[in-house]
């Protein structure tokens, strides 16, 4: 008995020490003293960005140490630092942020000032350095450098805390500070590296030292027993580090981007979508950076918890809401919202307090009416997008065919779906003479780009010299706007709950047997052809729905796989995919529906997309755009809709 005890107690000893629990050090200083020569930053706008990724992600507030202008002086930095360290464990994942100015320094070593930590290791004679609360712009000769936190310091603490966590666990750093040597944070006052303001006295010469140092200003050893380290920093060397929407940009990109990451996303693949939302928003004059031990490893040891994307409301007045965020969002007028909770992180299943329709947007805002009258109460909500409202078909179109051009020109130009482009689009139109072939007047529509271009639905060539080759190349325009915007189409109904699961087949000569995928996000790979997938669809509702699947290929055919199959709480339904020629981007659709569909028109050429009969919402909207015409979603349509994408490769 006493033998069991004991095992059930270093059970849970060691469950204890290798569990991993989520810790943050967060530092943000706004408001620097008039006399420091500091101008003000939106630290604390930074703050509330961070505060509000770390809940979703599962930080509990306990567990976050955040310092704020004069807490974040250099005594209470440390303070603060040594009694978080004292609380890691083995296997934790740790968060450090800063949010405030950096600055270069002059580099010095603790033997000769009043300083912990520091080293004269720079060659350049300048070290880089976070501007803490009292941290003066400007120095003279009294200066002992004990109020910068300067990279051999981070290193330091950064050093102890990988320790502590071991090998399993991570440090995750973000420096949303002119770093990299850059003066101020702020819009108005960009002074790069090198400049005069360096904090030094004011007559020193930096001498280079002869000292081997690393090019980085952080050391990654990548040892087994320490935790991993990525660092991501704000801009590079010769670059100011600006503010968007009055707060860092890193920190509002670092934020946003990881909330649009799936589970088993990479570091790298974070970094990708924050050096791509910066390249926009600054037209490649500010570049983030990012070093780590090992940038391939998962977000937070592979504990990301995915958020759908949301906005925020910040007014709510009767039948009216204001969202903070528009067009630049991916707002788009007619957009069905539903207002959550404040804590949600992904809606499926959830059902909305209430729900609306985006009415008016201009870039940075929009305005939600309504569908009843609420009463503001004081709560907050995050915002949505349902379903969205369906964009006018705009088929962009290169003409190739010589000189057929001016034909196809007169024919096309009118055509409201139809945009003319030159260079490169979706789609081109060549002449069409294969072998032993004399027509001068055949043309052939290609999807697709260079050694990918496939003939649009398997077509030949057409002969456009009379009316009736004129009315089928316009038919298959109509017919290739109708699968564009099928393709884009995604609805979500909140009272349908369900889900799939996919697993990876093996060669399909082997009989298709499941496969390990090696725990990597499926929708992130392409797959050989000789490859398949199982998929399994589970009804969670207590009552059964109805599954339709269609696979849309490459070349914009559509094939209606699983048609209107009953899906039972207690009894799932699967569907084994292998793939036949043409190969590219494949896209799977899965419908559920609460009612039988009638989706035979997708098989049929020169068919609408349409029921026979009554004319099903779907459809209706999917022909409103194809024909031209912005759709709103009717919410009252109980359909649901995802998008399954991947590539197969021959």
């Amino acid at each position: 008995m006493k033998r069991n005890t004991l095992l059930i107690t270093l059970i849970f000893i060691n469950s204890m020490v290798f569990s991993q629990t989520k810790r943050a050090f967060v530092v943000a200083i706004s408001n620097y003293p008039a006399q420091s020569g500091w101008t003000t930053l939106s630290s604390a706008k930074d703050k509330e960005i961070v505060m509000d990724l770390l809940s979703s992600q599962g930080f509990i507030e306990s567990n976050i140490v955040s310092l704020t202008d004069q807490n974040a002086t250099y005594s209470g930095f440390k303070k603060s630092m040594n009694d978080f360290i004292g609380t890691l464990q083995n296997g934790d994942i740790i968060y450090f942020h800063f949010s405030g100015h950096g600055q270069q320094v002059m580099d010095v070593s603790s033997k000769n000032y009043k300083t912990e930590y520091l080293e004269q290791d720079e060659p350049d004679g300048l070290d880089e350095a976070l501007v803490l609360y009292n941290a003066p712009m400007k120095s003279d000769n009294n200066y002992q450098f004990d109020e910068h936190l300067v990279d051999d310091q981070i290193n330091h603490y950064f050093n102890l805390i990988q320790k502590k966590i071991g090998g399993s666990g991570q440090l995750i750093a973000v420096f949303d500070a002119c770093h990299s040597g850059t003066v101020s944070r702020g819009e108005n006052d960009w002074v790069v590296r090198g400049t005069n303001k360096v904090c030094a006295p004011e007559n020193y010469q930096p001498l280079s030292n002869t000292k081997d140092a690393s090019n980085s200003d952080f050391a990654f050893e990548n040892k087994a027993e320490l935790g991993k380290l990525v660092c991501f920093f704000g801009c590079q060397s010769n670059q100011v580090n600006r503010e968007v929407d009055k707060a860092g940009s890193l920190t509002t990109f670092f934020a946003s981007s990881i909330k649009e990451l799936k589970e088993n996303a990479t570091y790298n693949n974070l970094f990708s979508l924050i050096n791509e939302r910066m390249a926009i928003a600054f037209q490649n004059d500010q570049q983030p950076d990012i070093e780590g031990d090992d940038l391939n490893q998962k977000i937070f040891s592979g504990k990301l918890i995915p958020q759908d994307k949301f906005l925020s409301c910040d007014k709510l007045i009767s039948n009216k809401a204001i969202l903070r965020g528009g067009s630049i969002s991916g707002l788009a007028l007619g957009d069905s919202i539903g207002f959550f909770s404040n804590t949600t992180n992904q809606i499926k299943g959830e059902t909305p307090f209430f729900k609306g329709e985006v009415t008016t947007i201009d870039a940075l805002s929009s305005e939600v009416t309504l569908n009843a009258k609420k009463n503001d109460r004081g709560e907050k909500y995050r915002a949505f997008v349902i379903s969205k409202s369906i964009a006018p078909a705009n088929l962009q179109i290169v003409l190739d065919a010589g000189d057929l051009n001016k034909e196809l020109k007169k024919l096309l130009e009118n055509n409201k779906n139809i945009q003319l482009v030159e260079g490169k689009a979706k789609y081109v139109i060549k002449k069409y003479s294969p072998e032993g072939e004399k027509s001068k007047d055949k043309i052939q529509i290609l999807a697709g780009d260079g050694d990918f271009a496939m003939p649009l639905r398997n077509m030949s060539g057409i002969d456009i010299s009379n009316q009736a080759g004129k009315d089928s190349l316009l038919m298959l325009i109509s017919l290739a706007a109708r699968s564009d915007v099928f393709r884009e189409l995604e609805w979500y109904d909140e009272t349908i709950s369900a889900n799939y699961e996919v697993t990876k087949l093996a060669n399909v000569k082997a009989g298709m047997k499941p496969i390990k995928a090696d725990n990597e996000d499926i929708n992130y790979v392409s797959y050989s052809k000789h490859e398949g997938f199982r998929f399994e669809f589970n009804n969670n509702n207590e009552y059964q729905i109805y599954l339709n699947v269609i696979s849309i290929d490459p070349d914009g055919s559509m094939v209606w796989y699983k048609q209107n199959k009953i899906v039972s709480k207690t009894k799932p339904n699967s569907i084994n995919f292998e793939w036949m020629p043409p190969f590219g981007l494949q896209m799977i659709k899965i419908i559920y529906s609460k009612q039988s569909l009638d989706l035979s028109a997708i098989n049929e050429m020169g068919k609408s997309l349409a029921t026979r009969g009554n004319e099903s919402p779907l459809f209706s909207i999917i022909g409103n755009a194809s024909a031209g015409k912005r759709s709103a979603v009717d919410s009252s349509s109980e359909i649901s809709i995802e998008n399954f994408t991947f590539t197969i490769k021959e």
